[in-house]
């Protein structure tokens, strides 16, 4: 039931407790330009550009009525059916609902002197390097690059990383790669070793391998489930 709000270009993560039971995360991407094509940005000037660049996010306090409601209206959005005739339109209703109450939620309970930041530190270093391997996993990648990205030495690039993403650069450079190989699994016709190759990964057999240990499957195994479920 938890609920938390998060400012556009905040870097962020979540986590779940290794004690924790099984949970389920539903996450409600707000495009930005919402307000300026649907409706009007002056919308958005007015009601909620005070409160916004004063916050990288914050948690929304259930117990609270609008804030129950925030919670409600995004488990209700999640559960919609875009079967039934109109629903773009009810989606619209509630998309500007929500934003109706988180409105009204920050008018109640945000200090603009001192608001509860969910990320506190400049994290500016971290998206440049992130901007960076999403620019060119394709290619060769070295530590070196993305110290030069973020105009760091390289001990203050692996605490970066291990602060802000909790795992290495070689690793998140693998997952990110991965994870792109699965799109090219499911939606081409490309080889395995093209695949892999597109990807950035100069060995098959490496890919394969990490592929395996991620996943669970092989990228041949994974991408015949794919079609199969499709």
């Amino acid at each position: 039931g938890d609920c938390i709000f998060v400012n556009g270009n905040t870097l962020h993560q979540s986590f779940q407790k290794p004690e924790s039971p099984a949970t389920v995360s539903l996450i409600t991407a707000f495009h930005p330009q919402i307000f300026r094509q649907i409706l009007s940005e002056d919308l958005y000037t007015a009601y909620f550009e005070t409160f916004l660049q004063h916050t990288s996010g914050f948690l929304i306090d259930q117990t609270l009525p609008c804030g129950s409601k925030i919670i409600h209206l995004l488990q209700d959005l999640a559960g919609f059916d875009k079967t039934q005739p109109g629903y773009e339109l009810l989606y619209l209703r509630q998309l500007f609902s929500i934003w109706y109450e988180t409105m009204e939620y920050m008018k109640e309970t945000l200090d603009m002197n001192h608001t509860p930041d969910l990320q506190k530190s400049n994290s500016t270093a971290a998206k440049r390097m992130l901007a960076y391997i999403y620019e060119h996993y394709d290619q060769k990648l070295v530590i070196n690059d993305l110290m030069q990205a973020a105009n760091l030495s390289r001990s203050e690039c692996f605490r970066c990383f291990n602060r802000y993403i909790g795992i290495s650069p070689v690793e998140y450079i693998n997952n990110y790669r991965l994870a792109q190989s699965t799109l090219l699994l499911s939606n081409t016709d490309m080889s395995i070793l093209e695949v892999c190759l597109a990807c950035g990964f100069s060995s098959s057999s490496y890919y394969g391998k990490l592929f395996k240990q991620h996943y669970g499957v092989s990228p041949l195994t994974y991408r015949k489930h794919a079609r199969l479920t499709e």
